[in-house]
C-alpha cells in the first residue's frame, strides 16, 4: 500500500511540475510575441521615418511622428525586466548590443532634425538590426521548449527580479 502511495504522490509532484512549467513556457512565449510585434511597429516606424521628408510639413506633424517613434521605442526597456531569464545569459548579451545599436543607429544622428536628409540607408541599417532582434527573439521563444528552459523558469527565476508595472 505504501508503493502505491509513493507512486502516486510522485506521479502528482511530476504532473504538477509539468503542468507549472506548461504555464510559464506560455508565459515566457508570449512576453517574447508581444515584444517581437513591438519591433516590427518600431521597424516600420523608423523606415517611414528616415524616408519621409518633413521639410514641408507643418512642425507639429514631425514633433508628432518623432513622438511616435520615441513611443514605440520605450515599450524595449519594459521588457528588459525578464529578458535575461526569458532568453537565457548569452543571448540576452547579444539582445543589448543590438538594441544599443538600433538606438545610436535609428534615434541617433539627426533623427529630431525639421530639415534633416532623408536616409534610405539610416532606413535600410535599422531596419536589419530590427530583424536581427526579432530573429533572436523568434529562435528564443522556439527555445522555451527545451530542458534548459526548464532549468531555468524552475530554479532561477526565484533569483530574479519580476517586472515591476507601474
Amino acid at each position: 500500500m505504501s508503493d502505491r502511495l509513493i507512486i502516486a504522490l510522485v506521479g502528482a509532484a511530476i504532473g504538477w511540475v509539468l503542468s507549472w512549467h506548461r504555464f510559464r513556457v506560455a508565459e515566457n512565449a508570449n512576453l517574447i510575441s508581444d515584444h517581437i510585434a513591438d519591433m516590427e511597429r518600431l521597424a516600420d516606424a523608423l523606415r517611414i521615418h528616415w524616408t519621409t521628408s518633413f521639410a514641408d510639413t507643418d512642425v507639429s506633424e514631425h514633433k508628432s511622428e518623432i513622438a511616435k517613434v520615441r513611443a514605440l521605442y520605450t515599450s524595449i526597456p519594459s521588457f528588459y525586466g525578464v529578458a535575461e531569464l526569458t532568453l537565457g545569459t548569452e543571448r540576452f548579451r547579444q539582445y543589448q548590443m543590438h538594441q544599443l545599436k538600433l538606438l545610436k543607429v535609428g534615434l541617433g544622428g539627426d533623427f529630431d532634425s525639421l530639415n534633416r536628409d532623408l536616409s534610405e540607408a539610416t532606413a535600410v541599417d535599422s531596419q536589419h538590426i530590427a530583424w536581427d532582434i526579432i530573429q533572436n527573439l523568434r529562435t528564443a521563444r522556439r527555445e522555451q521548449y527545451s530542458l534548459r528552459a526548464i532549468y531555468r523558469s524552475m530554479f532561477l527565476s526565484r533569483k530574479a527580479p519580476r517586472k515591476q508595472h507601474s
